[in-house]
């Protein structure tokens, strides 16, 4: 992620729903990036996709693109 510009901001196992139908979850993560431009070129890069298959095999997940707030 550093190459990209990225860092992690949330990673914990605290997770509580307070609205909403939403999915047991047992881990919570979120990287932030300067722009959606600079996590599209993280996600993309070899270097992720090189290593993105161990995620996908170690846990059932979602990702999503955010625009924050500055």
């Amino acid at each position: 992620m550093k190459p990209s510009g990225g860092k992690c901001i949330v990673h914990t196992d605290q997770v509580v729903t307070l609205e909403g139908n939403v999915p047991a979850l047992d881990t919570m993560v979120i990287l932030q990036f300067d722009s959606q431009e600079q996590a599209q070129k993280w996600y993309d890069s070899p270097a992720y996709q090189a290593i993105i298959g161990y995620r996908k095999q170690a846990a059932e997940s979602r990702g999503y693109l955010v625009e924050g707030v500055s």
